[in-house]
């Protein structure tokens, strides 16, 4: 189950708003399905839970989500807030778009994380990760250790505007809930943020002339390493 603040707050108040719809209807916190957003709907993360209600109260899905969200209660901390439900109601689906301040929270607790991986323990069939973490790690050797860098206190992580930077602070939040994925989920979601930081790393220049944007990018650049390495010992620990 995941356990990630923000997976806790919707489960919790997607469970009270559907109590208070459709109170015959009993569901368990844990059994709320959360996933990152499919293909042909709108945010970063939905629930499909609406599908389900629909076969037992004979309501549209639109219909049943709809009435669901009316009892949501919002939060910007977690969430962008639309109480007029004009992007989080589609096709069925209950969208939710993770606000600004909970993914700039979220890359702030990587600072000073930086550990090295031991590459000589690295099982051979996961060698195609080498390659990133040789990247993070050059990166991260040159600029993290940096006295600006170690004694920095705020980073500006509005500066991240760029599409491969917003894409990746995603994929750290929705990395970051997954302690119950599969071995094959586990490596395609580390496929997907390689793909993402392979982008970043020929595209955006790390160093440049505004010291509070090379921060913050080089703060990314660890947050990146720490979850690839973390995900990369969760497969080793696997047999």
């Amino acid at each position: 189950m995941n356990t990630d603040p923000l997976f806790d707050f919707l489960r919790v108040n997607l469970h009270t708003a559907i109590s208070c719809a459709f109170p015959d209807f009993r569901v368990f916190l844990h059994s709320i399905p959360l996933s990152s957003r499919p293909h042909g709907t709108s945010g970063d993360i939905a629930s499909p839970i609406a599908f389900r209600l629909s076969g037992r109260f004979k309501l549209p899905p639109r219909q049943v989500a709809r009435r669901i969200m009316a009892h949501f209660d919002w939060n910007a901390t977690y969430i962008v807030p639309d109480p007029g439900l004009l992007k989080t109601v589609s096709s069925g689906f209950i969208n939710f778009t993770i606000s600004p301040q909970y993914l700039n929270s979220n890359l702030l607790r990587y600072h000073q994380t930086y550990s090295k991986p031991n590459f000589s323990d690295m099982r051979p069939d996961l060698n195609w990760a080498h390659e990133a973490l040789q990247k993070t790690c050059f990166l991260l050797q040159r600029y993290a250790t940096t006295n600006e860098y170690l004694q920095a206190q705020v980073f500006q992580v509005d500066l991240l505007k760029e599409a491969v930077e917003r894409e990746l602070l995603l994929l750290l939040v929705i990395s970051g809930c997954g302690n119950s994925r599969s071995i094959s989920m586990t490596v395609q979601f580390m496929r997907k943020l390689l793909r993402a930081f392979n982008r970043f790393y020929r595209s955006i220049p790390i160093l440049t002339s505004d010291q509070d944007l090379t921060l913050v990018r080089i703060l990314l650049v660890e947050a990146v390493h720490e979850r690839l390495c973390f995900l990369l010992e969760t497969l080793q620990r696997t047999e």
